[in-house]
Formats: C-alpha cells, structure tokens, sequence
C-alpha cells in the first residue's frame, strides 16, 4: 500500500502546489528570479484581473506553445509527473497507479481546499 500512496502523495502533492497554491510565484521571487519566470508582469495583470491564474497569465501573454499547455492541464502534467515519480521510485510498472490515484487525491484535496 505504501509503494503506491506515497508516490502517488507525491504527484498530488507538486500537482496541488502548482495549481492550487501561490508557492511558484512567491518563491520566484524570495529567489530572485521574478523576471526570469515573468513573475512581476503576472503581479501586474493581476492588479486588471484578480481571479487570474499564473498559468492563464502565461498562456495568454507568451500564447499557446506546447509546454505552456503542457504544464497549465492538470491531467497533461500529472502524467509527466507521474512518469518522472516512477522512474525515481524505480516502479515503472505502477505509472498508471500513480496518475490515476495522484489525480484522485488532488481532485478530493482540491474540492476541501475550495470549502
């Protein structure tokens, strides 16, 4: 049980800071790379539109490439997430386990984070 929760934790755990947090961004800037990540441009749009997301932030103002997209669909990333976890865990077999349950778990954390 435990070669597939915690794994899995993992893949919910990045998917949960990228998506549902502001950890990105913050930590853009304590590193001093808010210009790199276009972190102070994002802060900018935020002031016209406050419901607006890092990742809509960059698909709307780079248009859409294939990494933008890549990395603003929570079920694309998952599965590149969920491969890299299981090849660092060394449990190839189990990538499937590890999105489908990775997924599981964000899509329950996220709907308690939203109440």
């Amino acid at each position: 049980m435990v070669e597939l929760l915690l794994p899995s934790s993992t893949v919910c755990l990045l998917l949960l800071i990228w998506f549902k947090s502001s950890a990105f961004v913050e930590y853009a800037k304590l590193f001093g790379l808010g210009n790199l990540f276009f972190v102070f441009a994002f802060e900018e749009s935020l002031k016209k539109n406050p419901t607006l997301s890092y990742h809509e932030f960059l698909l709307e103002s780079s248009g859409p490439s294939f990494a933008l997209k890549l990395i603003s669909c929570p079920l694309c990333l998952s599965v590149w997430v969920s491969l890299l976890v299981a090849l660092a865990s060394g449990s190839l077999y189990l990538f499937p386990a590890y999105n489908v349950v990775g997924l599981m778990l964000y899509g329950a954390t996220g709907k308690l984070l939203e109440e």
